[in-house]
């Protein structure tokens, strides 16, 4: 059988009798070695085609097809330098679970890229649905899928330019409650979102939190233009759905900084929050404080702090009726378990017309939660008494 890589030559007559011609690029040293010692020893040694080839190893060839116990072993770095091209280029045509490159380390780095001026490791893909570059994590204590890290820079950067993909896409699939995207930060800013015409951060949840925030700020948000510095819409139609647009907690009842701190440079509005379901009872907003701090703080230095669309509600107010009758007439009322303090400012005005009858004067009992509004005569009449208490 004729070999089209090294026709065989004619044996010269130096060469020990009953031995046949083997060409070294195909068999390797190992099978030059056996031959060595079976001439020594007056074998005739047959090399038949199709024989494998011994496993690489320090100073040898890679070898194409081993793996498991018979993959390439060395003791050192095999270090691959070119001048143009790529430095190592692997495909793979087979089924959809092969891998063109496949590394795993024990204790070290599976994969590692460096680049001085380039990119040090780029993944791509151009199927339908698959990705780029995917980071798995199958440790039991909690490791990194994808791991990013940046003395200066950006630790990790997502970028899209089509209309509907995503520059960053987190997901959670578990069933206890785990974290799609996670931003932590000792001093700096866990997660920052900018955009120039989009969303600077969008969260979606059908039953969780689209966007949670935990922190001495919880929600920092900057607008600079004619957008929101913060906007949570809710969409729900289920009619039991309570959920809450936008959820801030700080723990730290001592600590000054606020949940939301939302500002904006333009002419947009700072915070916007929406309910897009008109059988929901959640509030678009709910702010909470267990410290000394306002719930909610709105300041604006040469205009309007608060504005209020719509109908505003407020626990501390409400109506009283002189029970007044011209068998009983009466001059007073006491309104009972309203929170007052010393700083309380109440107050009151007749919801109705009494000739001479307007309200005289309140007098607060701030230990027992209590006041009483006095009117400058009594009344023959039911009267009722709008009140409101302030500070």
């Amino acid at each position: 059988m004729s070999d089209s890589h090294s026709p065989k030559p004619e044996a010269s007559s130096d060469e020990e009798p009953g031995l046949r011609y083997v060409p070294v690029s195909r068999y390797g040293r190992r099978a030059l070695m056996l031959r060595a010692a079976a001439a020594g020893a007056g074998i005739t040694v047959g090399l038949v085609a199709g024989a494998r080839p011994a496993d690489a190893a320090d100073g040898q060839a890679v070898l194409l097809g081993q793996n498991g116990s018979n993959a390439n072993t060395a003791t050192s770095t095999t270090q691959i330098n070119t001048t143009s091209g790529d430095g190592l280029q692997a495909n793979t045509t087979g089924d959809s679970g092969s891998h063109g490159v496949m590394a795993s380390a024990t204790n070290g780095t599976g994969v590692y890229g460096a680049s001085n001026d380039g990119t040090g490791v780029q993944g791509q893909t151009e199927g339908n649905g698959q990705s780029g570059v995917a980071g798995i994590d199958t440790s039991p204590s909690g490791g990194h899928g994808t791991y990013g890290r940046s003395t200066k820079g950006v630790g990790a950067y997502g970028e899209t330019l089509g209309t509907g993909g995503y520059g960053v896409h987190g997901n959670d699939a578990s069933q206890d409650g785990a974290a799609g995207v996670i931003g932590d930060s000792v001093k700096g800013i866990g997660v920052i979102g900018v955009s120039i015409n989009g969303n600077g951060v969008f969260g979606i949840s059908e039953n969780g939190v689209g966007v949670f925030a935990f922190g001495p700020s919880g929600v920092l948000a900057l607008g600079s233009g004619t957008g929101c510095g913060l906007k949570a819409t809710d969409t729900g139609a289920d009619t039991k759905e309570l959920s809450t647009p936008v959820f801030a907690q700080v723990a730290n009842v001592k600590n000054g900084s606020p949940a939301v701190n939302a500002w904006t440079g333009g002419t947009g509005s700072a915070v916007v929050a929406t309910i897009d379901n008109t059988k929901s009872t959640s509030p678009a907003v709910l702010a909470t404080t267990n410290g000394t701090g306002p719930a909610v703080l709105a300041s604006h230095p040469d205009g309007t702090a608060l504005q209020v669309e719509g109908i505003a509600s407020f626990s501390r107010s409400g109506r009283a009726t002189v029970a007044g009758s011209p068998s009983a007439p009466r001059q007073s009322l006491v309104v009972t378990r309203v929170a007052l303090s010393s700083s309380s400012m109440i107050l009151a005005t007749p919801q109705g017309h009494v000739t001479g009858v307007a309200v005289e004067g309140v007098v607060p009992d701030v230990t027992a939660n209590t006041f009483t509004i006095y009117l400058t005569k009594p009344v023959t009449v039911s009267l009722a008494i709008a009140w409101f208490v302030l500070g």
